[in-house]
């Protein structure tokens, strides 16, 4: 069927649900209290569709520097009051920050350094240049009840940093806590690239969490995660130099998570490492053993146990040992920048559509809500190499482009935005309050039906002798709540949005980023309701074997010439194309 240029609605989808001790507080609450927002009342389909640009692509730089940071934006349509959110971007470029963040380009089998940073203070630009200033006083969640209490729940298993009374009755971090206060402290953050292929170090562990490196951390607070601290993290030369390169604020006092007791402060000066093959604390390999909040040393503390005997790559012989060695070969044994870690992600999975999101123990749910996360998109210098040479009709293979371009804006320029027919969707269920903030459940009523859920840790609806966390005869925390459905969705950062597309094929790599809401999408022209069907090419871990033709209560798959493409039916009438939250489909 050919379509004459129209108006694709992306946010008209159709959606399938499927239920599957206390701070000290620097905040006030708001003076006014605030409502949900009327969902049904917003226009739909009077924005245009965002297309995400590309934040960084590794043909031109393999070393990158990703930071987290609060914004507004203009979520809802025109008219609508602006909304607070996290966002991700180049922190030397304040204008790439957005949510969703910008697309990485990686490229298979070629290695991306990321320093990844937690940017969550008041004036991250002016802290960098007056680390003393309130510009680096630290901003808490963005997540809050009716009256402005962050909903984080101290009574989950968490990263804890400022180290409450945790129910084994120790005081430490990455516990399930007791508190049932709310949190007005930092917030840690971690990232992970979902679906990536990482070194154990670099996948972004739950309790490898970090602070942002704020003047006003309180007292007996822990500025990173047990594993963040106390696992030794292998750095290649590249990495030790890609953070030899990166800002070194002021560092503040560190409390040990394990001992509970202050550290050593950090003084080290960050240093690239000497070349492979020196052997001054490497290993055959290249990789330097990263030993946390420990003081620089010199080549004369190396062992023969530096030396692998066992491996013969690399060139690494005995004449490369201590002997040769001179004070520029001297390796720095430190902590990371407080706020900060770097990553190595090998990218030798299959060509993919993956994606970068935060993964701190506790309060992933919260976090991925409020910051969304971006794209990671692995293409093979040869993008055709791994499909069929040839398609179902004994045509030559052709994906539809190009993609948005490094250094190009597909959303200001026009003439760049007409050209494109490779498109990333972010699909995300969220709820507004009235001033345009993001509502998330504030306590457990929410889910059971029994309230509205606004405000903090509210237990109205309940028996009062219904016993929540932190009792201990129960295990049902007061404020988490075990799915979370909304009324509004969100393509690529603006709600219910359209696209003005060409009578071509275009190719979406869509992610459904919803909290617990599972997605079925189908296509339709809008004038006449009939249903145009999705050409599937690849899934969560790269291209098929081959293409899958999907519409509502059917699917075909389409072989090589003279194959079998029957018609087959899907298990339900009803079912077109299912997204599991985090899946990921290329189309």
């Amino acid at each position: 069927m050919k379509i004459s240029s129209q108006q694709l609605i992306l946010a008209g989808l159709t959606v399938l649900a499927v239920a599957a001790s206390s701070e000290t507080v620097r905040y006030r609450k708001l003076e006014t209290q605030r409502s949900k927002l009327d969902h049904a009342a917003i226009p739909k389909y009077v924005e245009s569709l965002t297309i995400p640009s590309v934040l960084y692509d590794a043909s031109v730089d393999n070393s990158i520097e990703i930071a987290v940071r609060q914004i507004t934006q203009q979520v809802l349509p025109s008219g609508y009051p602006i909304t607070t959110l996290w966002a991700y971007g180049n922190p030397l470029e304040p204008s790439t920050f957005s949510n969703p963040a910008g697309t990485v380009e990686a490229i298979k089998d070629h290695s991306l350094l990321v320093t990844w940073t937690n940017d969550l203070v008041q004036d991250p630009d002016t802290c960098l240049q007056d680390p003393q200033s309130d510009a680096c006083n630290y901003l808490i969640h963005i997540l809050q009840d009716k009256e402005g209490a962050p909903i984080v729940d101290q009574t989950l298993h968490w990263a804890n940093p400022g180290r409450s009374m945790c129910e084994d009755g120790s005081n430490r971090t990455d516990c399930r806590g007791t508190s049932v206060d709310a949190y007005w402290g930092p917030i840690p953050t971690t990232m992970h690239v979902h679906g990536g292929h990482s070194i154990p170090q670099s996948d972004g562990y739950p309790e490898g969490w970090f602070l942002p490196n704020a003047n006003d951390i309180p007292e007996g607070y822990v500025t990173h995660g047990a594993y963040y601290a106390n696992f030794e993290t292998p750095l290649t030369q590249t990495m030790r130099n890609a953070l030899a390169t990166t800002a070194v604020p002021a560092t503040p006092n560190v409390i040990d998570t394990v001992a509970n007791v202050p550290s050593t402060p950090n003084t080290a000066t960050i240093a690239p490492v000497s070349p492979i093959g020196s052997n001054n604390g490497a290993t055959d390999d290249g990789i330097i053993t990263f030993i946390p909040v420990l003081p620089t040393v010199s080549n004369s503390s190396a062992t023969d146990d530096s030396s692998d005997d066992s491996s013969d790559d690399d060139g690494a012989t005995d004449d490369s040992s201590d002997d040769d060695a001179t004070d520029d070969d001297t390796i720095v044994y430190t902590s990371p920048p407080i706020g900060k870690v770097v990553c190595d992600y090998s990218n030798d999975g299959p060509q993919a559509t993956l994606f970068y999101h935060d993964h701190t123990v506790g309060i992933t749910r919260l976090n991925v809500y409020a910051a969304a996360g971006g794209f990671w998109l692995v293409r093979g210098e040869d993008e055709l190499a791994d499909l069929y040479e040839y398609d179902c009709l004994g045509k030559k293979q052709v994906l539809p482009g190009p993609s948005p371009k490094y250094g190009e804006d597909p959303n200001g320029d026009y003439e760049v935005r007409r050209k494109i027919r490779e498109i990333p969707l972010m699909i995300q269920g969220v709820s507004f309050y009235d001033d345009g903030s993001l509502f998330y459940p504030a306590n457990r009523a929410f889910f059971d039906g029994k309230g509205e859920g606004d405000g903090f840790a509210e237990t109205t609806g309940f028996d009062s002798s219904f016993p929540f966390k932190p009792n201990a005869e129960s295990d049902v925390s007061p404020i988490w709540n075990p799915e979370a459905f909304f009324d509004t969705w969100v393509v690529n950062g603006k709600t219910w949005p359209k696209l003005e597309v060409a009578p071509e094929r275009y190719r979406f790599r869509i992610l459904n980023l919803a909290d617990s809401t599972t997605l079925n999408l189908v296509m339709k022209v809008v004038d006449t309701d009939e249903e145009i069907p999705f050409y599937i090419i690849g899934g969560d871990q790269g291209y098929l074997p081959y293409v899958v033709k999907i519409r509502t209560g059917y699917y075909t798959q389409l072989t090589t010439p003279g194959g079998d493409n029957t018609e087959e039916q899907q298990i339900s009438s009803a079912q077109a194309l299912l997204l599991m939250p985090g899946e990921r489909y290329d189309l």
